[in-house]
């Protein structure tokens, strides 16, 4: 009785029909299950770092001296922060097509 219903199912459809509208849910759960993957994988790194004493706070140092550094290069100056908002002002624009 099933494989009769399956057979029936089978030669009643047409399978490139239904590979069509199965391909796009296939594909959006194939991602999700990339980015679950991605995830744990970028958590177990970074968790991995964090447990060691000195890299964490060498880290916060760097990113510490790099903010400085951008604050001291870019935002200083007038001229600068002009330069810098029209640029971030232009990014916007490309990114939201206004």
């Amino acid at each position: 009785m099933l494989k009769e219903k399956v057979s029936s199912l089978i030669a009643s459809t047409d399978l490139t029909n239904i590979w069509s509208q199965l391909q796009t849910p296939i594909r959006v759960i194939g991602v999700l299950i990339g980015v679950i993957v991605v995830l744990k994988v970028y958590g177990g790194i970074i968790g991995t770092i964090e447990s060691m004493p000195l890299v964490s706070g060498l880290l916060e140092l760097v990113g510490l001296i790099w903010f400085s550094s951008f604050l001291l290069s870019n935002l200083l100056r007038s001229s600068d922060r002009s330069k810098m908002i029209e640029q971030l002002r232009s990014r916007w624009k490309n990114i939201t097509g206004s």
